[in-house]
């Protein structure tokens, strides 16, 4: 008999754990044959313990419920069980995604689900009592809060799987530390606006992002194409005019360094726009940010219609850097309704992706843009893609999200003093190059300046009770790793965005010629982003990364022999393999940073994403302006050995001149000015091909930087290797004894 009871009671337990694998794999809903199937037993046994799904749920629950107070009792009386049975709350969210989903999201006035939660309240009560006598925990933190804590969790943790089961336990209940911030609900903030009646599954996932309710498959499909104008048109006013500079230089009459006011013009805006952005999203609502954002850049861009002069050329740039900001995110937040919840991660990737396909296809577009020679066209072009955006944005609205009160008065200082620095910072890159680092003293000026504004900032953020920016995370060295990886790999894209497009430049090729280049670095683009889409996960991202400098380096390695000879497709492959790079590193980064910010609280979002916007636009930035630098140093090191063997004695030489002597013979009858004319045509295609060779030491010098900081991380993730710390420890314990 005895033997029959611990038979049944094995089946049980058979049944209950192929369910909790099952309905994580498949979700709650999941046919209950899948149950059977994996429990190796037959129908009737599943229904002669569990009449229906709800029982079988129910069951699922109470022992969850049993292992909770085995843990209690394992814990006994020690001051700290608090934060073990939060830790063991988030591994059983990891082991068991679709229960805890089901847990709550079920109607809690269910009497079973009821009598549940108070168990569990109960059982936690005594370990939350001894945390807050010994000062673990804040003295205000109450049961209830608990449920709080482990809703947080399930949002850090969805997606992990069982192979990283070690969730950030204390990191979550950190936030009823007694020095923990207070911010976010720690604050005790009020939403502004009454939350709706949302399931579990629509809740926004923070403060400032949309709600996730269910939509139609044709509505589904208008959020991914909003998502993809939206984004595409943040970037692509400014791609048009870095395509076009050169011609629209030439048409409005100004001299370089005026007309690279106008790229910076738009940067200075969008990388201090950044600050304050996911605030006021979260203040003042998605759909306000969404409508000021592009209306404004909508207005400037036709007003530039009918005032075409330098002042209104530089506001409109301006306002597309904001807009820029606010696409970007936008672009993302369309992209996560275009699927179900449980694909988020995924198209977060696609969503932050999709911004990098401006770039090419601004030079697909040019060439039909600027057929009839009118510069008019490109920015009507431009503000007509503005409208439908705004126009996009205001019909098809995005869900509603949570608004609390966020901004503090000092996050107006902190703005106030960061916004000129980073703008003086963007000038000093933009404008260095061209004016010469050692020879102009205001530039000098204006770095001084901008390094006293962000001290100034820094020292008011670092006292703060409630900081914009989270300095001494930030200051970390886990963060400082972050922050000079973020650095290094947008440096790396410049081997296309710089060093590709002005080789071509210099050799006379412009968008006619390039166009065909670009469809090719779009197909690699979109297939980097597909790649980091289809790969998600936890355990891709750093592959994923690792691929991404992998194929920036080939690339660059690719291209360090180039001659005067080569045209635009002979760069088909190398860039293709750079776009695929480029395409895929954006997700896994953001990811990343957005896993160390939530470990921390919700508090160090806003300090995540301004460090990430920094990290592209500096690395961008100081990418065009070094390899810049270092390309005219090798020019004219070239230049000089070049002409040092340019002696008109030289047999060699004699001939090249009087070969181009004849060749302006039609033209230019002065014997003398025949001569000339040669000597300065060979001066120019000596000079032509100093800069060539100066172009490839720009390669060679980027793939090389590739290869360290391919070596870096990889020894990252070998020192942090479980296995290779266990056999470095015994090394080093071992070594003082010899």
């Amino acid at each position: 008999m005895t033997s029959i009871r611990s038979d049944a009671a094995a089946r049980r337990a058979q049944l209950l754990d192929a369910a909790d694998a099952v309905f994580g794999e498949h979700g709650i809903t999941a046919p209950l044959d899948l149950v059977v199937e994996r429990a190796g037993v037959g129908r009737a046994t599943l229904y002669r313990n569990f009449p229906d799904r709800a029982a079988l749920i129910e069951a699922m629950l109470q022992r969850t419920v049993e292992k909770i107070q085995a843990h209690v009792a394992e814990l006994g009386d020690r001051d700290d069980a608090l934060f073990e049975l939060i830790g063991g709350m988030a591994r059983r969210i990891v082991h068991s995604p679709a229960l805890a989903d089901y847990w709550r999201a079920v109607d809690q006035n269910d009497p079973p689900i009821r009598a549940a939660r108070q168990r569990v309240l109960k059982l936690m009560e005594p370990a939350l009592q001894r945390a807050r006598a010994a000062g673990l925990c804040r003295a205000d933190l109450e049961l209830a809060d608990l449920s709080l804590i482990s809703s947080m969790l399930g949002a850090a943790l969805r997606g992990r799987t069982r192979a990283r089961p070690r969730p950030p336990g204390r990191a979550c209940a950190g936030a009823a530390a007694p020095g923990a911030a207070r911010t976010g609900r720690s604050r005790r903030m009020k939403p502004l606006k009454p939350i709706p009646d949302w399931e579990e599954h629509e809740k926004p996932t923070l403060p400032g992002s949309a709600s996730m309710p269910w939509h139609p498959p044709h509505r589904r499909a208008a959020y991914a194409a909003v998502a993809v104008l939206v984004a595409i048109t943040g970037g692509l006013g400014n791609a048009l005019l870095s395509a076009n500079l050169p011609w629209i230089q030439g048409q409005m009459g100004l001299q370089p360094a005026e007309a690279n006011w106008l790229v910076a013009a738009y940067l200075m805006v969008n990388v201090t726009a950044n600050l304050l952005v996911f605030k006021f999203r979260q203040e003042y609502g998605i759909r306000l940010f969404a409508e000021l954002g592009l209306g404004v850049y909508a207005a400037l861009a036709v007003l530039h219609l009918a005032v075409g002069g330098l002042a209104t050329t530089m506001l409109v740039r301006a306002a597309s850097g904001f807009a820029g900001a606010a696409c970007t995110t936008l672009g993302t937040l369309y992209m996560l309704q275009a699927l179900p919840r449980k694909y988020v991660g995924n198209l977060l990737v696609v969503g932050m992706g999709l911004s990098q396909l401006a770039v090419p296809l601004a030079w697909l577009v040019s060439p039909g843009l600027l057929d009839h020679g009118e510069w008019h066209n490109l920015y009507l072009f431009e503000a007509g893609l503005a409208l439908c955006a705004f126009a996009a944005v205001v019909i098809l609205k995005l869900p509603p999200g949570i608004q609390i009160k966020v901004f503090e008065p000092l996050d107006f200082v902190t703005f106030a003093l960061l916004a000129p620095a980073l703008a003086m910072l963007v000038i000093v890159l933009s404008q260095g190059y061209l004016h010469w680092w050692f020879d102009t003293p205001w530039l000098g000026w204006l770095l001084a300046a901008a390094t006293v504004l962000i001290l100034a900032a820094f020292l008011i953020e670092h006292y703060r009770r409630n900081p914009l920016l989270q300095i001494r995370w930030l200051m970390g060295p886990t963060m400082l790793r972050f922050i000079a990886g973020a650095f290094l790999i947008r440096f790396l894209t410049n081997e296309q965005s710089y060093g590709m497009v002005t080789m071509m430049r210099t050799l006379g090729m412009g968008p006619d010629q390039m166009a065909p280049l670009f469809a090719v670095i779009l197909l690699g683009v979109l297939v980097g982003i597909a790649a980091g889409a289809l790969t998600f996960g936890p355990k891709a991202l750093i592959p994923q990364l690792l691929a991404s400098i992998l194929l920036l380096g080939s690339a660059a390695f690719l291209d360090q022999h180039r001659t005067s000879l080569d045209r635009p497709m002979d760069f088909a492959l190398s860039q293709f393999l750079a776009a695929v790079g480029s395409g895929m590193f954006m997700g896994p980064l953001m990811l990343m940073g957005i896993r160390q910010a939530m470990a921390r609280g919700l508090d160090h979002i806003v300090s995540f994403i301004v460090v990430l916007s920094l990290t592209q636009t500096f690395g961008g930035l100081a990418g065009s302006a070094l390899l810049g630098s270092y390309q005219l140093h090798r020019e004219h090191v070239y230049s000089s050995q070049l002409v040092s063997q340019l002696d008109p004695a030289d047999p060699v030489v004699a001939q090249r001149l009087r070969a181009q002597q004849q060749g302006y013979a039609r033209l230019v009858t002065d014997p003398a000015q025949r001569q000339a004319q040669a000597a300065a045509s060979l001066a120019q295609a000596t000079r032509r091909e100093a800069n060539v060779r100066a172009f490839n030491d720009v390669f060679a010098l980027s793939g090389w930087l590739a290869i360290g900081f391919l070596g870096w991380l990889l020894l990252e993730v070998l020192f942090r290797n479980p296995t290779v710390k266990k056999a470095i420890r015994p090394a080093a314990a071992a070594a003082p004894s010899r």
